[in-house]
């Protein structure tokens, strides 16, 4: 059965306006018309053609309010009908009964015009995008951190600790190839459409295929940055606390790879301790205060790779305020230290899970070792 109206993605972006225009004049002579633009103008509404001389011309908008009339009435003189302004192209479709004439004749004139009002700003804006954030990134380093090198590993833990820091560097790295890949591709059409005019021909029409993947690329940036955004409001409206054990609650925290008083032959008090989990499919961060004696802290990490929790603790060891010295007690890796006063911090790491633990424990002890790999690596 005959359709009778389609919606199709419009992934066109203003630099390839001459393929955007070439593909709505194969939809023209396959017996469709423009009905709308919608979502921005990535969506187009179909409609079966309703008279044969249906044609298309898509050209650069930007002209300046006090020359857009007349650049309209000189276009509709022409026999050209405007359709809708989508992404900074004018779409035009031809007048009824009109033998339209080219908007653009000189390709010279054409290519200055593309130069002036789109090729130097779009180029440059993309330039600052790809660089100001790396650039606010370090100021904000040495302004607030003093350039202490330990940010480097901080805030990459921070991100890989939670659903949305994941999404979020995720998002950034597609930003970071997608506007990479663009200032690469307007360069060389720039140089292309440099070439061709002066060897005397026109403006070259990009690549159908490459000019669709760089429209899509932009789309699908759109929607990510949707899904960031709806996923920082279910962060919002559904915060993590953390959670307080009683005596009677231990076994349930018995599954978790943390460390209780008992674990080290001391009393448990009135109150267990606090326990509170983030994470995300990545890495998750299990972190449990103990409140017995002068308190026993226990941050695992539990990593979906091997590679990852070796870079976890290289980071946890990194960030350390107090010097972390290597320890052989039998785990892939363990480093340890020990104040003066009695104060002793663990860290290490068995296959994917990396601990740290602090308090007034030797936990170098002989007798603790086996309790330390069952309670912390066995889950």
């Amino acid at each position: 059965m005959h359709k009778t109206e389609r919606w199709v993605l419009f992934p066109y972006l203003a630099m390839d306006y001459k393929a955007a225009e070439d593909w709505l004049n194969q939809q023209a002579r396959a017996g469709w018309r423009v009905a709308s633009f919608d979502l921005k103008g990535w969506t187009v509404y179909l409609l079966p053609a309703d008279r044969p001389d249906i044609r298309y011309c898509v050209d650069l908008s930007g002209e300046k309010a006090r020359n857009q009339e007349s650049y309209l009435a000189l276009c509709h003189e022409a026999g050209w009908g405007l359709v809708e302004t989508v992404r900074s192209m004018n779409v035009f479709c031809t007048l009824p009964g009109a033998n339209p004439a080219p908007i653009q004749t000189d390709p010279g004139l054409e290519r200055d015009r593309f130069e002036r009002i789109y090729f130097w700003k779009s180029w440059l804006l993309l330039l600052f995008m790809l660089l100001f954030p790396p650039l606010l990134l370090s100021l904000l380093w040495l302004l607030l951190e003093g350039g202490d090198p330990a940010f480097w590993y901080s805030f990459p833990l921070f991100l890989l600790s939670s659903p949305e820091g994941v999404f979020s560097a995720l998002f950034c790295s597609l930003v970071a190839a997608v506007v990479l890949w663009q200032l690469g591709s307007m360069l060389r059409y720039f140089l292309r459409c440099r070439a061709a005019v002066r060897s005397g021909g026109e403006m070259p029409v990009p690549s159908a295929r490459q000019a669709r993947l760089r429209g899509t690329g932009e789309f699908l940036l759109l929607i990510a940055y949707v899904l960031l955004l709806v996923l920082r409001l279910v962060d919002m409206s559904a915060p993590s606390y953390p959670v307080t054990y009683f005596p009677e609650e231990r076994d349930s925290l018995r599954s978790r790879p943390v460390i209780m008083a008992e674990d080290v032959g001391l009393p448990p008090g009135e109150v267990l301790g606090r326990l509170e989990e983030t994470g995300s499919p990545l890495l998750q961060h299990i972190s449990y205060l103990d409140y017995a004696g002068q308190g026993i802290a226990t941050d695992s990490y539990l990593s979906c790779l091997e590679p990852l929790a070796r870079w976890t603790a290289l980071a946890l060891r990194r960030t350390s305020e107090l010097p972390l010295a290597p320890v052989e007690l039998g785990f892939d890796e363990s480093w340890s230290y020990t104040g003066e006063d009695g104060f002793h911090i663990l860290l290490l790491r068995q296959g994917k899970t990396v601990s740290r633990l602090s308090g007034a424990v030797d936990w170098t002890a002989p007798a603790l070792r086996e309790v330390l790999r069952t309670r912390l690596t066995s889950t």
